[in-house]
């Protein structure tokens, strides 16, 4: 806290690893925020880091990664203001990584929704949570949205679903497939050819488009 505090230049956090005692998680907590031009945030394996979720809102910050911290623990109001800055039209956030942390169907459906109204998140890795198959037509309908984002990491039982891969790649006519997603990556070995090459939207499209012709 002392070093964040004494370093105005500091850009970048990274303390996974390191459970932070609860005696200082509200100097922690408020040293970040103030900070003017800290914009990347890691606290993987920290365990009952949901706190930081409350400095999320309206800070300028690029990435937040909080990997295996126990957000099953996390109040629904905390979980609430890292979902309100995600959908906000302009945050800041272009990389988050909440992966195993006990998340629900119940926030699957809130990140799916904050999807078709975000346009800076770049990367979102959802990974390891506690999230059903149902979850496949949530994340499904958000990427017919969503025009912005490069990479959607699921379990597989999701990012393989039917939903998700018609949103990449929907064959039922030649309107249907120009209209598809054709920006996000969403890694599943069962359908490499539905998926997208990150950086090549404008490839990806004459591709699905050639495949369905031929």
């Amino acid at each position: 806290i002392e070093v964040i505090d004494s370093n105005p230049e500091l850009i970048s956090v990274t303390l996974h690893d390191n459970p932070i005692d609860p005696e200082d998680q509200d100097d922690f907590t408020n040293s970040i925020t103030k900070h003017p031009n800290l914009s990347a945030i890691n606290l993987d394996n920290c365990n009952q880091t949901g706190y930081v979720c409350a400095a999320l809102s309206g800070l300028q910050w690029v990435e937040f990664s909080s990997k295996n911290s126990n957000w099953g623990s996390v109040s629904d109001t905390e979980k609430q203001l890292l979902i309100e800055t995600l959908a906000a039209p302009d945050t800041w956030l272009e990389k988050l990584d909440l992966s195993g942390n006990n998340l629900t169907d119940n926030d699957a459906a809130i990140f799916a929704n904050a999807l078709q109204t975000n346009n800076t998140l770049i990367e979102l890795v959802l990974k390891d949570n506690q999230f059903t198959e149902s979850c496949g037509q949530l994340f499904g309908n958000a990427l017919r949205a969503n025009q912005t984002l490069e990479l959607l990491s699921l379990d597989t039982h999701i990012a393989g679903s039917r939903a998700i891969s018609n949103a990449l790649f929907d064959r039922s006519s030649l309107n249907s497939v120009a209209d598809s997603n054709h920006t996000c990556s969403v890694p599943f070995k069962h359908f490499l050819t539905d998926l997208n090459e990150r950086g090549d939207s404008t490839g990806n499209r004459h591709r699905k488009i050639y495949n369905v012709l031929s």
